[in-house]
């Protein structure tokens, strides 16, 4: 009698362990951060509607690429200025806290054609003589 109670006890002490090892994993994998509980899409609107808040961002029209499992998004486009580009990198950041994000955008100021910086309609000589338009 004792021998059956050993026996049982032996096998049933490291089953009721690998169940308890088991029922923890489960719940470690329930209680994972935000960024991994969305897909790739999910992330990528998230981020994007963000961006689309800002009117000048929205007007860069930038591009975000997601990647869940890896915890990264991928800003990219181009815009006007340093504050602009800083700026969606921040936006973006609030987005997913928990996301790294890479910056791939470039900076191209709006050129201004030369007419913006000439002299209004009227065109003076050497002489300051006024000429005709």
């Amino acid at each position: 009698m004792k021998k059956l109670i050993f026996t049982v006890l032996v096998l049933l002490v490291p089953s009721l362990a690998f169940m308890a090892c088991e029922e923890r994993g489960r719940e470690g994998a329930q209680t994972t951060d935000s960024a991994s509980s969305m897909s790739n899409a999910e992330l990528e609107n998230s981020i994007k509607s963000r961006l689309d808040g800002d009117d000048q961002l929205k007007v860069a029209n930038l591009k975000v690429n997601a990647d869940r499992n890896r915890k990264v998004a991928t800003l990219s486009g181009t815009v006007e200025s340093e504050s602009l580009r800083s700026r969606a990198i921040d936006l973006a950041k609030s987005a997913q806290p928990d996301v790294s994000i890479q910056d791939h955008i470039e900076i191209t100021p709006t050129e201004v054609s030369r007419k913006d910086y000439t002299a209004p309609e009227e065109t003076y000589a050497q002489d300051g003589e006024k000429l005709a338009a």
